[in-house]
Formats: structure tokens, C-alpha cells, sequence
């Protein structure tokens, strides 16, 4: 395919042999881009009233070949864009093979492959190792015909690892295939162009900025021994880093075979994504270039970076020794990858930074068209973290301000260059050195872990610390605090986080314009009052009408929001409401594929206070088209119901005050049509389908709903809100059909997840997830959380 990949709307192929899930992905894959689907074996049985087996019994082998042909060539031709098509064993012919090669100049061809004992599982097939055999003979070909690959993996692999957005408790079978969902859709993103699952995601402005344009960004190098070795340990990572790095070493993985066989093809693959399945990061894919004494050729070289390309690597490294003919090859097939250029000395002379060579290289890599340029070397002594530094001076001055520049020294004594770098700096983590296969080999030595090098930054006024605190009339049990600051003390830190009660906002006006104050949490009280002090909203903020977040700038510039880093005259504040995150995370995560099928989730919000609005939000956000909301007062749900219904909305940041230099409006989503439900006496109306999302935004504990309106033949989610008491009567009506496929969200679980939107709003850095969660786990266990 061209650099730029297909056309939006251009077909997908998904191929394979039976029982890899090919079927189960396309109709993922349909309802999020909006496609037909066409599965070549059913339209083969709806044209001749029988399977392909018996089909071949009837009428013979080759004649049943000819027409499952002829039925594949016609779902080609006649569907060139917005359809996914699935693809058989018919694909491995020789006539089939050469329709899916022409497909696959303007088209995603994606491969689909399993672990053998899933596949065997699902054929009810005994013989194993007859299955291995198959895959492995059918891998070289499958993989000739197709440009992308996927790997789908056994959630089983990663069951109650700690993903706490998620159901307690054992994994619900209708939640089976959320995970692959999310790994298939970023594959999905990378092949077709078509936006990434991440977008779709409910997140802060900070968290959407793109890797190159935060400052101080961090990436977690593994080795793939180590990634194997770690397994299910890696979701418990709380790594702080920004992106994660896989690092192929070519001489240990060929070995003596100098080339990369389909058994190692498949074993990157699914090493890929179990990495992509537990980090849920971008993925840097780094393939270290042979030594000059190697006996690994060039070409074997490329042929494992072609391979980052095919699983969908986010970022993938090209030694800049090879050619300009291999070079250009690559960014033509790149499709949505990003390609870092990248230099590693590893017997670097004296003076190697200063060397003309060495700028030379830098001007020619620029001139290659890598926006993201990468030079390390180990370091020999002090003297070469002085000479980087005259390297990066030199770059500043030759290069496009809009090439970014990588450069440090590794190795103990290149520390200081490593801390010095301000773009994907390389970070380690305890647990992998701890679960280290080589313990002599230099892989992660040197590295500080992500809170370490954090740490330095502030120690070296590179980064200033804030004070953040939580504002209300009745805040002093607040876990607020306790959170927050454990949290900053873990990410290396120095920030505080305070307690600010008082009867009125206005109080505090003075506290909000501190040159220290870097942002603030605002309880219910306070939502709608805070708002007039504010220069900007997020337009979320401004459609729910609440704000529960605070953020301190000291710009207005576009980037405002990402430069957390040093004190100073605050010149304006920002409003977000991280409740909407919080319950859209939730939601997302808990609904099955099967209910989030277009057109089949519905809504039902019970309350119209400020969080009813940002579940009404949420849910419009989501896509869903038809929200039913029940209030005790009628007016209030009429008047909510109002604010949404038939209403389009936009994403990103609008302003309260003159000034507009701070974001734009994003993609539009909605409208939804909002419905009012007026007693909940009464069983659900029968012109209705009853919901399958429900969200409990009510504040006194007796209340319980008709039986009625949880009839969803196929279940849903149900997220209760209160936290004090965390078991109201409600979610126990609920919990007593989670065998209807109903998955029930206490408190304990949202709660966390709005403080980790507001962390990472708070610092512009990604918060230590898993952290927050358990400390909200036991503090509200003990019933001791109140916010």
C-alpha cells in the first residue's frame, strides 16, 4: 500500500484458517467503522444450500474450489470499500492467493492467527500437535497473501489481572471478547487510517497529545525475553512511563539461522500482543542492528522491521545505515506507522559526537524524511556528556524546528545525558530486573525507572513543584488528599495536595491565583459556582454544566495545558469535568460486544443532579441514541432532558472569557434522543426496549427500581455511583441477576477513576493507575471515604 495506506473507507480482508475468531472480528470491526459484512462461507451456503464440505462431497473437490473462487472474486469486485470480508482456506490456492496479492495494493489484508489449543478448542479437534502442524505450514503462505497480521490471543491468558474499570470478581462471558476488541481496533487504526479505539476513549486533552509534543516523555524498554519472562506480571506494572519499547536484538533472535522463519514470525507476533494487551501503550518497535562482525545480513534486518510493520507497530525504529532505496521502501509501506530514524554506537571513538560524520548522518537522516531522529552511543567517559550536548546545539541550529531530536549516552556513565533528554527518555522498572533472563547483559543497565528520573528533574529545578487541594464546605474526611499525595510521592513528585473547607468558593479566590497553585478537585457544592471565576471550559464542562477539576495555566498558548512544569503568575483557569471520563471508562469497559452493537445500546439515567448530567453526557459520547432518564422531581429530569436531547456536541476545549487561543472544537458526536420516564413504579413502557445501560446518580440509599426495567434479554452494565454505603439496595436488586449477564460497578470503582483523570490533568503525566485503585479499594473497604 502507499505511505499514506488506503483510502478511509476502502474493504478490510480478514483471513485465516477456521476457528482463529476471524468471523468474531469482522463483526467487531463492522460495528465500529460502520461497515457491511460479507463472509464468503455463508454467502456459500446461502447460494448452495449447504456447507462447502458437503458441497465437495456432492459435486467433488475441484468443482467446489471453482465456485468458493468465483463467490470470493465477485465479494472483491463488487465491494471496494465499506465492507469487511472474510475469507477462508480458499485463500491459500494459487488462484486465490493471487486475488488477495492484488487486493492487498489498495486494501488491509489481515491475517488472523491463534494459539493451536484455542484453535483446537473451537474444532472440538483432540489431536493438538495435527493443529500446530497446520498453523505452522499454513503461516508462510496466509502471510504472502496479506500486509497486516493479528494475533488473537486467549483473554483467558488475563483473567482478574487488575484492569479495575472491570467487573470484581470472576470475568463475565458476555466481557470475553472486550480486550481482543480494544487490540483489534488499534490494529484496525494503524491499517486503514480510520481513527485509533484510544480517540474513542474519554480522556483529558493531555492525555490526547500526541507522544512528540508532550515534554519529558518516557518509554519503558523490554526486551522481548523479558516481555515473555514477565507474562501477566506486566499489567501490574505502574511503569509512569509514556510508551513502551520493545527491543529485538537480530543476532540473539536469528541466531545461526540468519533468517527470520515463520516460527519466529509468529512468536514476535503474539509477544507483540500480549505487550499491547496488558501496557495498553504505545508501542516503540526497535530492532537493533547487526554488528559489523555479524554474519546477519541487511536483508535479514529489514525483513523484522517489515514484520513491526505488519502487527501494527505505533513507532518503529530504521537504522540509518541502510540504503536510501531500502529507506524509501519502508516509508512507502509504513501505512500509519511512525518511523523513527535511529543511530547506535556501540564502539564509539573520543570524540564521536563531534565528528563531521556524525553531523553528516543527522543532515542525511533529515533529509530522508523522519520527523523523529534518534542518536545514542555508549559512553566512554564524562567528556561524551559534554560533547552531546555541542551534537544537540548543532542540530538546533541545522535542522527544521519540526524534526525532533533523540539523543543520550547509555551505560552507567551516561546518566546524566539520559536525564538530560526531554523525548522517550528509556526508563526500566524493579520488577524487570527482578525477572531479568540475562542478568550480564547490559539491556536495561544504566536506566533510571520513570519515578527516579522524575525525581531528578525536580531535584535539578528542571520541573518546580505545585500545591493542588481539594475545594468545599465539607471536605475535611476527604480521601482526596491521601490519594493524591500518595500518588505524587510514588511518581517521584514534591507536590501537596491540601484541604481547602469553607462555606463559599469565593474564599479561596486568592488561593486559586498563587503562583504555586497548580489545580484544584471541586466537590457538588461547588460545580456551578466555580465556573464564572474560570477563563476557559472544556466543552464537556460546558455541556454538563459542572466543573469538578481546576487547572492553574501559566499561558495561554495551545500547549498551555501540557506545560506543567514551572511556577509562576497564573494568567488563567481551566474547568473539566473528569465525572464524564469516569462513568464513559466504565461503561466502556463493562459492556458486552453484543450490547454495544449499533443501534442496540440504550441508556437510563436515574437522577438529573450534576454527575445525571455528565451520564447523560457520557452515554451521548458513547453513541447511544436513545437515553431514558427518571428524576423524583419531574421538571428537573424534563429540564436535563431538554439540555441533550437531539443535540450535537463537539470535543476539546470552548472558553467563558474573550480569549479563544486555547484548543478547538473537535469531531461532533450525537445527537441522542433523551427520553423522560415519569414513575418508576411503573413497569417498563412496552414501546420501549428496555436498557442495557444503567447509571444510579441517586443520593439516598432506599431506592429501588421496578423489576421490570432490568428485562434486557442480553443484560447490560449497571454503575452505581454512591460510595457511602458502597452496597445500596439497588445494586443488590442488580446483583441478583449477574446470571442475566447484568455486570455490576460500585463505587469503589468509579470513584478512582475520576481522581486518575484528574492526576493526570494535574501533572500532564500518566498516573500511577493500579496505585490509586487499591488505595481506593481499602479506604473504601474499611468504610472510611468520604470526598
Amino acid at each position: 500500500m502507499e505511505a499514506g495506506g488506503p483510502m478511509h473507507d476502502a474493504s478490510i480482508v480478514l483471513t485465516g484458517i477456521r476457528g482463529t475468531g476471524r468471523s468474531t472480528l469482522a463483526l467487531l470491526a463492522a460495528n465500529h467503522l460502520g461497515f457491511n459484512i460479507i463472509d464468503t462461507d455463508i454467502v456459500f451456503r446461502q447460494v448452495h444450500g449447504m456447507t462447502d464440505r458437503t458441497y465437495a462431497l456432492k459435486h467433488g473437490q475441484e468443482e467446489c474450489c471453482r465456485q468458493q473462487l468465483m463467490l470470493m472474486r465477485s465479494a472483491l469486485d463488487s465491494n471496494p470499500i465499506s465492507t469487511v470480508i472474510v475469507c477462508g482456506v480458499i485463500s491459500i490456492v494459487k488462484a486465490g492467493q493471487r486475488l488477495l496479492n492484488d487486493y492487498c495494493t489498495a486494501h488491509p489484508v489481515i491475517y488472523i492467527i491463534r494459539d493451536a489449543a484455542e484453535v483446537s478448542d473451537y474444532l472440538h479437534h483432540r489431536d493438538l500437535a495435527a493443529i500446530s502442524s497446520i498453523i505452522d505450514a499454513a503461516n508462510p503462505t496466509f502471510r504472502s497473501i496479506s500486509n497486516f497480521e493479528f494475533y488473537n490471543l486467549p483473554d483467558a491468558a488475563f483473567t482478574n489481572s487488575g484492569e479495575s474499570t472491570e467487573a470484581v470478581g470472576p470475568r463475565p462471558p458476555s466481557l470475553v471478547m472486550k480486550r481482543a476488541e480494544f487490540d483489534f481496533l488499534e490494529l484496525l487504526a494503524i491499517a486503514s487510517g480510520q481513527p485509533s479505539p484510544r480517540v474513542s476513549l474519554a480522556q483529558t486533552l493531555t492525555s490526547l497529545a500526541p507522544l512528540e509534543a508532550r515534554p519529558y516523555t518516557y518509554a519503558l524498554v523490554l526486551t522481548i525475553s523479558q516481555i515473555e519472562n514477565l507474562s501477566g506480571k506486566l499489567r501490574e506494572l505502574d511503569s509512569m512511563a509514556d510508551a513502551v519499547e520493545l527491543v529485538i536484538d537480530v543476532e540473539e533472535l536469528l541466531g545461526e539461522e540468519s533468517v527470520l522463519t515463520s516460527t519466529k514470525a509468529t512468536w514476535i507476533s503474539r509477544i507483540f500482543y500480549m505487550l499491547r494487551r496488558n501496557l495498553r501503550l504505545p508501542i516503540i518497535y526497535h530492532v537493533r542492528y547487526p554488528k559489523i562482525q555479524s554474519t546477519i545480513s541487511s536483508s535479514a534486518y529489514l525483513d523484522l522491521v517489515r514484520h513491526g510493520i505488519r502487527i501494527g507497530s505505533d513507532y518503529i525504529t530504521v537504522d540509518l545505515r541502510l540504503g536510501s532505496d531500502d529507506v524509501q521502501n519502508l516509508f512507502t509501506n509504513k501505512s500509519r506507522s511512525k518511523l523513527i530514524g535511529n543511530f547506535h554506537d556501540d564502539l564509539p571513538a573520543p570524540d564521536a559526537w563531534d565528528t563531521e560524520a556524525r553531523k553528516a548522518l543527522l543532515r542525511k537522516s533529515e533529509k530522508r524524511g523522519f520527523s523523529i531522529i534518534r542518536f545514542t552511543q555508549t559512553a566512554t567517559s564524562e567528556a561524551d556528556n559534554v560533547s552531546i550536548q555541542r551534537f544537540i546545539h548543532y542540530y538546533e541550529e541545522a535542522c527544521p524546528a519540526d524534526i525532533l531530536l533523540i539523543a543520550y549516552n547509555i551505560g552507567p556513565i551516561g546518566r546524566v545525558s539520559c536525564h538530560q533528554n526531554r523525548i522517550l527518555t528509556p526508563v526500566t522498572h524493579p520488577l524487570i530486573s527482578a525477572c531479568n533472563p540475562t542478568p550480564n547483559r547490559d539491556d536495561n543497565s544504566g536506566f533510571l525507572t520513570a519515578p527516579e528520573a522524575l525525581r531528578a528533574r525536580y531535584e535539578s529545578s528542571s520541573l518546580e513543584a505545585y500545591f493542588f487541594g481539594v475545594f468545599g464546605p465539607d471536605v475535611h474526611t476527604s480521601i482526596a488528599p491521601f490519594l493524591h499525595n500518595s500518588a505524587f510521592s510514588y511518581c517521584g513528585m514534591p507536590h501537596e495536595y491540601k484541604i481547602f473547607q469553607g462555606p463559599t468558593l469565593i474564599a479561596f479566590k486568592s488561593t486559586l491565583q498563587d503562583p504555586s497553585f497548580g489545580g484544584g478537585s471541586i466537590t457538588r457544592h461547588f460545580k456551578s459556582e466555580v465556573i464564572p471565576l474560570l477563563d476557559y471550559l472544556s466543552l464537556a464542562a460546558t455541556a454538563i454544566g459542572a466543573v469538578n477539576t481546576v487547572i492553574s495555566l501559566r499561558s495561554r498558548e495551545t500547549n498551555a495545558l501540557l506545560d506543567r512544569g514551572k511556577r509562576g503568575k497564573v494568567v488563567a483557569l481551566y474547568g473539566e469535568n473528569t465525572d464524564w471520563i469516569a462513568i464513559h471508562t466504565c461503561i466502556r469497559r463493562n459492556l458486552s460486544p453484543i450490547n454495544a452493537m449499533r443501534g442496540r445500546s440504550i441508556g437510563l439515567v436515574l437522577g438529573a443532579g450534576g454527575t445525571a448530567h455528565a451520564a447523560v453526557y457520557s452515554m451521548v459520547y458513547l453513541g447511544v441514541k436513545k437515553i431514558y432518564v427518571w428524576n423524583r422531581t419531574t421538571q428537573k429530569a424534563e429540564n436535563m432532558a431538554q439540555r441533550f436531547s437531539e443535540k450535537t456536541f463537539a470535543s476539546s476545549v470552548s472558553q467563558t472569557g474573550d480569549n479563544s487561543e486555547i484548543g478547538a472544537s473537535g469531531q461532533e458526536f450525537g445527537p441522542s434522543k433523551v427520553i423522560v420516564i415519569p414513575s418508576k413504579e411503573d413497569p417498563w413502557p412496552s414501546s420501549f426496549a428496555p436498557p442495557n445501560i444503567i447509571v444510579s446518580c441517586i443520593p439516598y440509599p432506599d431506592f429501588q427500581i421496578h423489576d421490570d426495567w432490568l428485562s434486557s434479554r442480553t443484560g447490560g452494565v449497571f454503575i452505581e455511583l454512591s460510595y457511602n454505603p458502597l452496597e445500596t439496595p439497588l445494586l443488590t436488586q442488580v446483583r441478583k441477576l449477574t446470571h442475566c449477564g447484568w455486570v455490576i460497578i460500585d463505587g469503589m470503582v468509579t470513584f478512582p477513576e475520576q481522581a486518575i483523570a484528574q492526576f493526570e490533568l494535574f501533572t500532564g503525566r500518566k498516573a500511577p493507575r493500579n496505585l490509586m485503585r487499591s488505595l481506593c479499594y481499602s479506604r473504601f473497604s474499611d468504610k472510611d471515604g468520604k470526598s
